[in-house]
């Protein structure tokens, strides 16, 4: 391996892609579900989306908007040096994430949400 290697650490992490501006719990849900299944179906597995109500709303505010959250590969740390790269991860509870910079694992964590699925994979088709 190269010295000059860049080495980058990668957590799931969910993020909000997608906030309805549909009222109530009813339609704002199915409003993310079809947004889910128009932009993600096939992309990103099942158990990878979620449907919230939108953390700025209050309890009881009759209009609470829902929010469709995908719990993504999240950039948390680029680093010349392997082991410092390692110490994050393990110090951030994760078991897997660590890529080189430019390398195809790398490409393959960026690229879930925006390409299709492997077939048979849980990505909400043919399953």
């Amino acid at each position: 391996m190269s010295e000059n290697a860049t080495w980058r650490v990668y957590l799931p992490e969910w993020l909000t892609v997608y906030t309805s501006d549909a009222s109530g719990s009813l339609d704002g849900g199915l409003d993310c579900l079809s947004w889910f299944r128009r932009s993600y179906s096939g992309r990103v597995r099942l158990e990878d989306h979620r449907v919230v109500p939108a953390a700025a709303a209050a309890e009881m505010d009759s209009y609470r908007p829902y929010c469709l959250q995908l719990r993504l590969p999240n950039l948390k740390g680029e680093f010349k040096d392997r082991n410092q790269a390692a110490d994050l991860l393990q110090a951030m509870g994760g078991t897997d994430g660590l890529v080189r910079c430019g390398s195809p694992q790398e490409q393959a964590l960026l690229d879930y949400g925006r390409k299709m699925l492997p077939a048979g994979e849980n990505g909400g088709k043919g399953q």
